[in-house]
Order: structure tokens, then sequence, then C-alpha cells
């Protein structure tokens, strides 16, 4: 499993020719064969592992970055329009607004058809259920390329999506504009598709409409019901991983399963087999997340092991399976969910055992049973989940350890209520609309616990930034901690390395902050259709804020085809509030789910906007009831802390020594003269083309720049005490950053983002 691990990691990071490595993989395979022969098994074996980190770099390369000339990422970067043939080649990803897609290309056609291997993302602009795997398809579109990140460390959309396969992005406003081929519902996926509605139309039809969102979610998987509320309570209270397929589905699955064939007269390698049936079929009616494909594989390698009647390791189950997922598809070695389930699996069975030893003596008693070894097992899967958590979400989930111990028990017994629910409904719907009613009774302590434990965002642990070598270093120390609980030679190894460790992080912390060059605090402003949004940071941490302003409504969802985008390549996970000063009623709903997917609290908006923006929120379902509506008007007549400070003509950004006014049109609305000797910069937020002669009479005023996308000519400043600064758009050269200086002996610096 480690070679293979690295044969991905060496093919991910130098790219050597995907023929040099079939080439490796080939002669230490027959090297390895001759070496068997001979009877030196040790040494065949080590070649064997060679051969396999060959093949998982091989596998890797033809599949991520060497094409060939039929590919379809030869195709996207010519964003022309199509007629696109293909196959739905996954479960389609129902989001709050939109429908994703993934569609394995067959052939294009303009003026001829031309046979493309692929896959693309559709993305339609509603929900729909209309689609399913199998399914052929054709439809007309602009096929847009994926773009990568501007900025080293930030989420790298583009490579997460080729990781899956896709190269490509078509939107599409309906499911009209796409012709169907229904395939054949009669095989294995259909049979899964039926099974899978049966569940979720059993849960409709006896629990309250939450109660049965929330039972497809920890069944399941199928989190497209659950309200948005819910569903962050859960994140909240560190208990997401409840909503995600895991091992525990699986395991009680089993468990449930056992208990059904108890009755029958059935032999132990039959039964085995009926299981492994069974959790094939469960993991198919999961989604195949990455999760509940790692703890079915170890199921099945368990249960194999009791029909051919041989003795298991846990850790050897755990590496074999991960050996056979990354064997079948490499790119999962980069997949979130993939990285924490196999993280905390493997905590689980190395760690546990070895602190639990410690209480050898206890292990029979109910205390230890019932509450030292569940404080146990919920503190080493938060240990060994917590380094991950913080690398990729920047946050930590305080209170996530006693959290788990209270909603797991609660929600395992869940998921057995909810599968014995669909037996009996399928079997008395009478009594399965009796039992139903007590298990949504049952399920309103659930929702309870999720309240007292996810109610105040205060428990939630705001981490700095890690790197990919930090989060190795931590489990390096993990498994140093656990194995010097038996050896003292060990424990001193693990003090001394984390004395050198520490210290290696405290000097590298000390010369990155004195040569970080973002010491200043910025603005970082960028394009959005008809206007221009501005990021503001006011502190080196923190959660930064948002104007945006000139907005207008385009046909595809602009918060995750401009927004996600723009701020991903920021590295921004989340916004603290935004500040809207002029928007087009057609895109008010993308600024609501723009606020609703970036944790937004906080919403002003010009009191011009108010009773629309009100209008939107009441229709768009999935609103989130945390974040507040706020109008705001009048004039801004002082400018006391650091601060926003918006109004009906201007929104004014201050820092200590320097301030910055964002208005919509320069040649419309025009700021108060400049009085103060604060360095002052304007931002014009509409994508119109500037006229010079106003930005020109600006500077005259003491303004230190005039910043915007346009001009209607050259400018030529150079008469001019202040400067005009041109930022680009987000398609092209990333955009502009306005730093502002620490001092009054500072002027503006402006950095473009490439």
């Amino acid at each position: 499993m480690i070679l293979v691990v690295a044969g991905i990691i060496v093919a991910d990071q130098f790219r050597p020719p995907a023929w040099l490595f079939l080439l490796a993989c080939l002669i230490l395979a027959i090297v390895g064969i001759f070496v068997m022969g001979r009877g030196n098994v040790k040494n065949s074996l080590l070649i064997f592992g060679l051969s396999l980190f060959c093949f998982a770099g091989y596998h890797f390369s033809i599949k991520f970055y060497e094409f060939g000339p039929y590919h379809i990422s030869r195709y996207v970067s010519e964003k022309k329009t199509f007629q696109v043939f293909g196959k739905v080649a996954d479960w389609p990803d129902l989001k709050a607004n939109r429908t994703e897609i993934k569609i394995a290309i067959d052939s294009l056609g303009r003026e001829f058809h031309t046979a493309v291997k692929g896959s693309v993302l559709l993305k339609i602009s509603d929900t729909t259920t209309a689609l399913q795997r199998g399914d052929r398809v054709e439809f007309q579109g602009t096929i847009y390329p994926l773009k990568s990140k501007s900025d080293p460390g930030s989420f790298d959309y583009a490579r997460y999506l080729q990781l899956r396969g896709i190269f490509g992005i078509v939107y599409l406003p309906t499911l009209l504009d796409v012709r169907v081929d229904k395939s054949r519902r009669f095989g294995l996926i259909g049979l899964v598709d039926r099974i899978r509605a049966e569940l979720t139309e059993s849960f409709k039809r006896n629990l309250s409409p939450v109660s049965a969102a929330l039972a497809s979610g920890i069944l399941i998987g199928e989190t497209r019901d659950i309200p948005s509320e819910v569903y962050e309570r859960f994140r909240d209270s560190g208990t997401l991983h409840l909503l995600a397929v895991s091992g525990s589905n699986v395991a009680l699955m089993v468990l449930f399963v056992i208990l059904v064939l108890r009755p029958f007269s059935i032999k132990r390698k039959q039964r085995a087999v009926i299981l492994i049936i069974c959790v094939f079929i469960f993991a198919l009616l999961s989604y195949g997340e990455p999760s509940v494909v790692r703890a079915s594989l170890m199921a099945a390698l368990v249960l194999w092991a009791a029909i051919i009647e041989r003795r298991f390791d846990l850790n050897q189950i755990i590496a074999t399976a991960a050996l056979i997922i990354l064997l079948f598809d490499p790119a999962q070695l980069f997949n979130v969910g993939f990285q924490l389930s196999f993280a905390t699996a493997w905590g689980l069975v190395f760690i546990t055992p070895k602190i639990a030893n410690l209480f050898t003596p206890n292990m029979n008693k109910l205390w230890f049973r019932w509450l030292v070894l569940l404080v146990l097992i919920s503190l080493v899967a938060q240990i060994c989940s917590t380094p991950l958590i913080a690398y990729y979400f920047d946050r930590v989930p305080a209170i996530s350890v006693a959290a788990n111990m209270v909603i797991v028990p609660l929600v395992s017994i869940s998921v057995m209520a909810t599968l014995l629910l669909f037996v009996i409904d399928l079997i008395w719907p009478l009594m399965g609309l009796f039992f139903g009613s007590l298990l949504d009774l049952f399920m309103k302590s659930v929702f309870f616990f999720l309240e007292l434990f996810g109610e105040k965002e205060s428990l939630v642990i705001e981490t700095a930034e890690l790197s990919v070598l930090s989060v190795i270093l931590i489990y390096v120390f993990l498994i140093i901690a656990s194995l010097a609980l038996y050896n003292k030679l060990v424990r001193r190894i693990a003090i001394a390395f984390a004395l050198v460790i520490l210290n290696i992080g405290l000097t590298f912390s000390l010369v990155s902050a004195a040569s970080n060059d973002d010491h200043r605090r910025h603005l970082d402003i960028f394009n959005i259709p008809g206007g221009s949004a501005i990021l503001v940071k006011h502190s080196l941490s923190g959660t930064p804020d948002l104007i945006i302003t000139g907005i207008i409504a385009r046909p595809y969802p602009l918060e995750e085809r401009i927004f996600e985008s723009a701020l991903s390549s920021l590295n921004v996970k989340r916004i603290g509030k935004v500040f809207v000063q002029s928007a087009e009623y057609g895109a008010m709903d993308d600024i609501v789910r723009l606020s609703n997917r970036f944790g937004v609290k906080e919403l002003y908006v010009d009191e011009r906007l108010s009773r629309s923006f009100n209008d939107i929120s009441n229709s768009v379902a999935f609103l989130n009831e945390g974040l507040k509506l706020k109008p705001f008007s009048g004039k801004i007549q002082t400018y006391s802390n650091p601060g926003i400070y918006p109004s009906n003509d201007h929104i004014a950004i201050t820092f200590e020594t320097a301030k910055v006014l964002v208005v919509c049109d320069l040649n419309y609305e025009r700021p108060p003269v400049q009085t103060d000797k604060m360095p002052t910069a304007i931002v014009l937020g509409s994508s119109d083309n500037l006229n010079i002669s106003v930005a020109e009479e600006f500077l005259k005023q003491e303004y230190a720049a005039v910043i915007c996308s346009k001009f209607d000519q050259m400018p030529n400043s150079s008469d001019s005490k202040g400067s005009m600064v041109l930022f680009h758009s987000i398609e092209s050269q990333g955009p502009c950053r306005l730093f502002i200086p620490a001092s009054y002996t500072e002027s503006f610096i402006f950095k473009p983002i490439y």
C-alpha cells in the first residue's frame, strides 16, 4: 500500500512519461516471477511491490495528464458551442439550487462529429432527478475550461474536478435543453435506484418531513432534503460525519441483517455470502462515498476471511482496502473523504487497543465498556481527524468529543430503527405508520442535542493554515506517541521529536512573519457581471467582508461560477458581512445563495433594494435562518474607528492610516471633496468605461488613486499626484490587490494577482 501511494505521488509531482512507468512495471513483474521461481520469496515480494509502484504511477498518468489526441481537454479551450453526445457517468449531485451531473462524452458535433474521450460536468440551474446514472443524453452547449487556482495553498477547484475525471463545464438553464434516452432500469443500477426510492418514500410516508430527511441522511447519505439549519448544527457540533455514511453504518447494517437472518437455519458460510451481497448493495445505495467504500471493503474482507476460515489483522485489512481502492482509482488518494476515512479508521484500529490495554484489569466492567471506552473511541477519532480537518477547513469543533458521546449513540439507534421501519412498512404498512410515529419522537431527541451542542458559533475554533508537511509530522508523532506507551526508549524519542518539531515550527513562523509581504491590510478587487466586488480584510487573521456593487443577472449561477472561483483563488472559506450597494433584481437570489454558501450572518443592502431582497429571501427556501437582512441609508458624516461605513452614495472602507471609497459610477455619483490628510482611493464599481476627465478631476482633489476595470482612453496621470489603476477581470489575469500601508509615510501599493 505504501509503495502504491508513493507511485501515485511521484506521478503527480514529477509527471514522467506513462510509457516509462509501464515498461518498468513489466520488467519488474518478470524479474519478480523469476526470483520467486528460485525460491526467494521475500525479495520477490519486494520486487512485486516496486512493480505495483510503477503500475500505480502509470494508471494515474494515463488518467490525469497523458490524454491522447481525442481527449475532451483538446476542445475546451476553444469555447465553442458543440452538439454533445454522452452518458450520465455518476449519480446526479443535487444542490440547493442546481443539479451537477458528470457526463462521459462519446462525441462532439459541429460541421461533423468527432469521437471524444473524457468527461464534463453538466450544471443545470434547477434541481432535477429526471436524469439517472446510465442515461444517454444529447444537448447543445459551450464547454468551458476549468479555472486553476492563482494563489498557492488555496483550494484548487480545477484540480478537484480533474481528479474526478472532469475536464470541462457546461452550463444549461433547464433540463428542457437536454434530450434524454433512458437506460434500461432492469440491471443492477436500476435495482439500486428502485431500492433507494422505496427507502426514501417509506420515510416520507411514516415520518415528519425533517425526520424523514434526517433518516435518509444518516442511513444512506441522502442529504438533499435536510434543512440548512439542521445541517449547520451537525457541522458546528463536530458530528457532520454522521451524515457521511461510514464504517458505523455498514457495521450496523450488517448487525441488522444478522438479526434478521438469525431465526432461519442458514449455515455460517452461506450467511457470510449473503452479508457480502448486502454490503455491496448498501455501498451502491450510499452513492459509493469513500468512507462507505472503505468500510464495505473492510467488511467484505473480514467476511471472506470467515468463509475461507482464515485469521485476520485489522491493520492489514485497512491496508488491503486502501490498496484495492487506489489501484482501481488512484485519484482517491487526494480525496478529502478518503483521507479522513482512512486516518480515522487507522487511529481506531492502531491506537485505541494500545490505550485500552492500560485498563486491562477493568475491561470487563460495565463502567469501562459504557463510559471509558466510549470516551476513548470518540477522543481517538477526534485526534486522528483533527489535523486533516484543520488543514482543509481551517476550523475545528471544540466540543465534538462531548457531542459525539451523546449524539453518536442516538444516531446509531436511529440507523437501526430506520432499517426496522423500512422492513415493517414493507410487511405491514399500518404498523409502519405506528412505529414511524414513535421513531419520530425519538428523532426529536437528536434535534434537541444538536441544538444544545451546535448552538453557538464560538464553539468552533478557527485554526491557522497548516502545510502538508506539518500534517504528516503530526501523524508521525501520533504513531511514535502510541508506541511510546510501552517502551521507555520510544518515549524519549517522542519527547525529542516533539521538541525538535516545535522549535522548527516557531522558527519558520518567525521567518515567514518577517518576510511576509501581506503584513499590510489589503483589499482584493475583481470584476463581476455588470460591476465589481471588493474583498476587505481588516487584519491578518479573521473573517473578511465583501462589498458588491453594480451586479447584473446572468443565465448561470453567479455565486458558483464567478464568486466561488474568485474567492477560492484568494483562499477565502468564510465571509463575515456582505454589503450590496447596487444590484439587478435577477441577481439578488445569487447574492442570497452566496451568503448562505460562505456562512454570512449579516447582509447589508441599500434601503432602496431592501424590499426586493425581502421578496427574494422569502422565495429562497434554503435561506439560512441565521442570515439577517440589514438595510442602510443616509450619508456618512464622520469616520471613527476602522471599518466599513455604507451610505446611499458611497461605501467607505477605513483603516488606521488610509481609506477607500466605493461608488457605483464616478460619472454620476460624486463622493464628497477630499478634506482630510488621510490617503484616499476611489474604486469604481460599475463595469462601464470610465471617463478620464472625471477621474483626473478626482486626482486633482488630492485623491491617491482612481481604480476601475475599464477606461474610455489610455490614462495619463503624470500631471497628478495620484494614479489610475486598471484591475483585470478574473477571466484573465486575476483581481487587483490594493495594499493599505501601516504608516503615513507609505503610499498605496497595487499588485495584480496572477
